[in-house]
């Protein structure tokens, strides 16, 4: 029997666990920061402006992975994962999607870079400001599809945009706004009451 046709067939759940991950010859990061088009020049900006430390996190070939424990069904020769989590140092992904038996990936997800690094981004390069939540934590939708062992990441871009460019307008138009606002009238200079006549000057 061919083994893709009898892997098809069959049915089970249970656990993936891998204890050192790494995703080779991919910075999740950069990769991602790289397709920000409405901010030009974002990646060469956060490289040169960031703290040494985080510097490093862009200029890595891989991205290291925490233990993974992922719970997974296979059912038609797919791989299905409902509760995905995947984590780093500094961000995580989570979010559910599926592995073919041909190695065809698509996920849908949700990046999250921790609040410290977030802070350290937004210092770097203050539009990014636009993309955390109360917590502080930068939050970014984003799919993985492709085909192992070549993955594409792509974020959401309209999302981004929307809160990037939109963020960024209001805070411009309320600030010149701010600008433009006449004073409030000194008590002196107030103009005389309806029906009473200006006070004459001795």
């Amino acid at each position: 029997l061919d083994p893709q046709a009898l892997a098809r067939t069959v049915s089970a759940s249970g656990r993936v666990k891998l204890a050192e991950p790494v995703v080779a010859n991919l910075n999740i990061l950069r990769a991602v920061f790289e397709k920000f088009s409405m901010i030009p020049g974002l990646v060469q900006r956060l490289q040169e402006r960031l703290p040494p430390e985080y510097q490093a996190k862009f200029d890595a070939t891989d991205t290291v992975l925490q233990p993974v424990d992922l719970a997974a069904t296979l059912e038609g020769g797919t791989l299905r994962f409902t509760d995905m989590r995947l984590q780093t140092d500094t961000f995580g992904i989570a979010g559910g999607g599926q592995v073919g038996l041909d190695g065809s990936v698509q996920v849908q997800s949700v990046l999250r870079i921790e609040p410290a690094f977030s802070l350290a981004l937004i210092k770097s390069v203050a539009e990014l400001q636009y993309l955390t939540d109360r917590e502080g934590t930068m939050a970014i939708p984003m799919a993985i599809q492709g085909k192992l062992p070549r993955l594409a990441l792509v974020p959401d871009l309209q999302y981004v945009a929307s809160r990037v460019i939109v963020n960024k307008a209001t805070d411009l138009l309320s600030e010149w706004l701010t600008k433009q606002a006449p004073g409030e009238p000194q008590p002196s200079d107030a103009p005389p009451s309806e029906g009473q006549p200006p006070a004459e000057e001795s």
